[in-house]
């Protein structure tokens, strides 16, 4: 049995300059407090913030990162946010017979979970998509409506996931009180009618994420489901993502998303990055991103008790000039769930490092921060390599294995051996043996790729 819950985070290390802390609507901020070389940027809130970048000096030749990590305490909420759920199950021809009657039981756990502050809508799927509970709050009175409505499901037709995400959004969007936006989506198959292909439905998760607060929260049963799509819309969509490779593992994996919301210590997580000019931000390996102005926003969401995560920013630093410079203004901003009443906090920092006109030395880096990004680099490649093998294109996968495992040879030649590098080049050498060996539509190979899916995740967004 398989239980996976997905969170973000990577471990760096590394300097930094400045940190301000303080509340977003209420004092004015304190005093740039200058830092040397590391800080704890406590907000006096549910979170605090490290930020650092991979390069002391930045040479010519520098692929640099930062990293932002961003700690949640163990503090106890005062009291739990209400929770508007969305839960959307599949009832599609496949799921006939147990995996359907697993997602009753689930639903019925839920259901019983629930206090009278939360609201329920129900959304079944298979060509169609159709709202068998309209949102609502959940009582004691009403619940056997609920429970007769999840009964009343039957498996037949195809599978429109797009179709379905829409009347989940359009569900929750409908009134804003306050409340938690959750969307679980529970699928044991690929989508068949509709938008089948995975950019069209990430991007819905995405624009929901940003634009309404609503998380998304996958959960795959079986052999069958697509894990290229069901997990890019729980990490485009702040949430989670779950191989259940047993239908009977279904309400135990979903009673724990629900216990760990009632966890959340921060919501409406948010870091907004600005670069000067002459340096580029290139990626957020993992994070649901939008452009504002010069500003990149990196959507993080809701933050749980004691968790991290770490936000991994590559830069493109090589049209800055020589000197002593700052390469980019950190701002975080998150809803304390802690406080009573609830407060806006914020904490915001400045990474500079010195640039050089030569290529960069090995003592100018920290070690540890790059090691990360190229172990970040190769799980990409890992879960596009396991892509291409589920689409019958080997030997395209084991090319793009091979060149990643050239890359880490050259960073080993060059800065010594990593322990979190070995393990990911371990990693490669076992898919390209099970991609040479293994039939593509082996049942061993398709559980090798769905649980690689997970593991490739955890690497890209962390599990803290």
């Amino acid at each position: 049995m398989l239980q996976k819950r997905i969170l973000v985070g990577l471990a760096l290390a590394a300097s930094t300059v400045a940190v301000v802390t303080g509340h977003l609507a209420s004092a004015p901020d304190p005093q740039p407090m200058p830092l040397i070389d590391g800080f704890d940027g406590t907000s006096q809130g549910s979170l605090s913030m490290d930020a650092s970048l991979s390069h002391l000096v930045i040479g010519t030749d520098a692929d640099v990162w930062a990293s932002i990590e961003i700690n949640a305490s163990g503090d106890r909420v005062q009291s739990r946010v209400p929770m508007d759920v969305a839960l959307v199950i599949d009832q599609s021809g496949s799921m006939d017979g147990e995996k359907l009657a697993a997602a009753k039981r689930a639903a019925n756990a839920l259901t019983a979970r629930m206090s009278e502050d939360d609201r329920l809508a129900i959304i079944s799927f298979s060509g169609e998509a159709q709202v068998k509970r309209e949102l609502g709050h959940v009582t004691f009175v009403n619940k056997s409506e609920v429970y007769m409505a999840i009964d009343q499901l039957h498996a037949y037709g195809g599978t429109n996931i797009g179709a379905a995400y829409d009347e989940a959004a359009r569900v929750l969007s409908a009134d804003s009180r306050g409340a938690a936006r959750v969307m679980f989506l529970i699928s044991d198959g690929h989508p068949t009618v509709g938008d089948t292909d995975m950019g069209p439905l990430d991007r819905r998760a995405t624009q929901g994420f940003q634009s309404a607060g609503i998380t998304t929260t996958t959960l795959g049963i079986g052999d069958d489901f697509d894990e290229s799509v069901m997990g890019a819309m729980a990490v485009k969509g702040g949430g989670h993502f779950y191989y259940v490779a047993d239908a009977a593992g279904l309400e135990r994996d979903l009673n724990a998303e629900w216990e760990g919301l009632a966890q959340a210590t921060g919501r409406q997580v948010q870091v907004r990055l600005t670069p000067p000019a002459g340096v580029v931000i290139r990626q957020v390996p993992g994070f649901s991103t939008r452009q504002d102005g010069e500003s990149t926003v990196v959507h993080v969401d809701t933050m749980f008790a004691n968790s991290r995560r770490i936000l991994m920013v590559q830069l493109d630093a090589t049209q800055r000039l020589s000197g002593a410079d700052a390469l980019l203004d950190v701002d975080l901003s998150y809803e304390d769930l802690t406080a009573e009443p609830r407060v806006e906090r914020r904490i915001r920092a400045t990474l500079a490092a010195v640039s050089v006109d030569r290529t960069s030395n090995p003592d100018d880096v920290r070690l540890s921060a790059l090691s990360q990004a190229r172990r970040v680099s190769t799980a990409v490649a890992l879960a596009e390599a396991d892509r291409l093998w589920g689409s019958n294109r080997v030997a395209e996968g084991l090319a793009l294995l091979q060149r990643e495992r050239v890359l880490n040879d050259e960073f080993v030649r060059r800065y010594g051996e990593s322990e979190g590098l070995t393990l990911v080049n371990r990693e490669i050498e076992r898919s390209q043996e099970q991609m040479s060996t293994l039939v593509v539509q082996e049942k061993r190979s398709i559980r090798i790729r769905k649980k690689r899916k997970v593991d490739t995740i955890e690497i890209i967004v962390g599990d803290h």
